[in-house]
C-alpha cells in the first residue's frame, strides 16, 4: 500500500495489539523480494498497480500454498473500476429477508442507482443518446472511472444540465474532470449516507453527510456552465437536518455485507448506502423494471478503506486477522458473523 496508508494503519497500538494476541506484523517492501522478507502466512494488500509485483506475490502463494493472500487480485480488479464494481447489484439487486419475529419490514430491497460509463473519446452526441437509452437526466454524478489511487480518482461533479454534460466532454475537461468517467443518476436522500466497513465476517456502520442539492457554497471547489465539483463527499457540510432518517435495520445491513462479500469475492471493503427519498424502480441488467422497489441504494463500494477512522480500530483489525489465522490452522471459512455495531454519527450528520 501507499506510504501515507501504511502509516495511519501500521500504528504502534496496532502493532503492539497484534503482538498481544501472538501476530506479528510485518510491511512488505514491493522492491524485494517476498522470499526473502517472509516466511509469511498471511499477505494483505491495498492494490499495487505494479503488474511485476502482482506476478511475485501470485508465484509466492504458488510456492506456499498454505499463505492467505487477502484478497485475490482479479476480485480486487474489479473494485478498482466504477464501471464494475456495482455489477453485482445491477443483475436484480439484493433482497435481504428479516430474521423471523422481526417487527416491520418483511425483506428490505436494495440496488445500483441507474449508471452510464462514458469511455475516453465519447462525444456529446453519443453521451446525449446513451443518457436518453439508459432513462437518466441531469442532475447527475459524475465520478472518475478509475478508483486505485491514480490522480483525481477521488474527484466528484455534479452535472446539472446538459452543458454541464458538454463542460465534462471537452478535450480539456473540466474542473479536473476528464474521461472516461461514469454517470450516476442523483436521488434525493436527505443528506445522510450509512458507510459500512466490512472485514471478513464483520460489519460496522457509521452515518456520514452526503451530496444534497443545491450545493452549498463551501463545498463547491470548481464551477463551470452546468457543472460543479467538490471535494470528498466526507468534507460536506450537509445543510439538511437528517435526524429524521432513521437507521437501517441491523439484520439488513449484515444480510447486505455479507451477500456483497459473498458476491464480490473480497473480505476487506466498505460501501456508501443511501436510501431514496422516493421509492425507486429496480433495473433487471441496467433496463427495465425487476418487480420490486429499491428500498436502499449502493452507491460506491471502496476496497481496503480507512479503516482507521472507527473508534477500537485496532482491536477490530486484530480481531480480523486472529480470524484468518483460525481459518488457516483448521482450513475453514470464516466463523458466524457477530453483532453488527452501533451506528455512529460523525461529522455533524444526527
Amino acid at each position: 500500500m501507499l506510504q501515507s496508508k501504511a502509516e495511519k494503519h501500521l500504528t504502534d497500538k496496532f502493532v503492539c495489539r497484534a503482538a498481544d494476541a501472538g501476530i506479528r506484523i510485518k510491511r512488505i517492501n514491493p522492491g524485494a523480494p517476498l522470499e526473502e522478507q517472509g516466511p509469511f502466512h498471511i499477505l494483505l494488500h491495498k492494490i499495487n498497480r505494479d503488474a511485476d509485483w502482482r506476478a511475485q506475490a501470485a508465484a509466492y502463494q504458488e510456492r506456499h500454498p498454505e499463505v492467505l493472500l487477502v484478497d485475490a487480485f482479479q476480485a480486487v480488479s474489479r473494485l478498482m473500476s466504477r464501471a464494475s464494481m456495482l455489477r453485482p447489484l445491477q443483475d436484480g439487486g439484493i433482497t435481504i429477508q428479516a430474521p423471523k419475529g422481526t417487527d416491520g419490514l418483511g425483506r428490505i430491497h436494495c440496488c445500483a442507482p441507474r449508471q452510464l460509463s462514458l469511455p475516453e473519446g465519447t462525444s456529446i452526441e453519443q453521451a446525449g443518446s446513451m443518457l436518453q437509452a439508459a432513462g437518466m437526466h441531469p442532475p447527475l454524478i459524475a465520478k472518475p472511472w478509475w478508483t486505485d489511487g491514480r490522480d483525481a480518482s477521488h474527484g466528484l461533479a455534479v452535472v446539472h444540465d446538459l452543458s454541464g454534460l458538454a463542460s465534462l466532454l471537452r478535450s480539456s475537461g473540466a474542473c479536473n474532470m476528464k474521461l472516461p468517467l461514469v454517470l450516476q443518476q442523483f436521488s434525493e436522500h436527505g443528506g445522510c449516507l450509512f458507510k459500512v466497513y466490512v472485514l471478513g465476517p464483520a460489519a460496522y456502520m457509521v452515518r456520514r453527510p452526503s451530496l444534497q442539492l443545491p450545493v452549498e457554497s463551501k463545498d463547491i471547489r470548481c464551477e463551470a456552465s452546468g457543472l460543479q465539483s467538490m471535494a470528498r463527499v466526507s468534507s460536506y457540510h450537509s445543510h439538511t437536518q437528517s435526524g429524521h432518517i432513521s437507521d437501517p435495520p441491523g439484520w439488513f445491513v449484515e444480510g447486505l455485507a455479507a451477500q456483497l462479500r459473498q458476491r464480490l469475492g473480497v473480505s476487506l471493503f466498505n460501501f456508501d448506502l443511501i436510501r431514496p427519498s422516493e421509492a425507486l424502480p429496480c433495473l433487471q441488467d441496467g433496463a427495465g423494471p425487476c418487480g420490486a422497489p429499491c428500498d436502499y441504494l449502493v452507491i460506491d463500494i471502496n476496497y481496503f478503506p480507512g479503516y482507521e477512522k472507527l473508534p477500537n480500530y485496532e482491536d477490530i483489525m486484530v480481531e480480523f486477522l486472529r480470524t484468518l489465522v483460525q481459518q488457516q490452522a483448521s482450513g475453514g471459512t470464516y466463523a458466524a458473523r457477530p453483532p453488527l455495531a452501533q451506528p455512529q454519527a460523525e461529522n455533524g450528520c444526527a
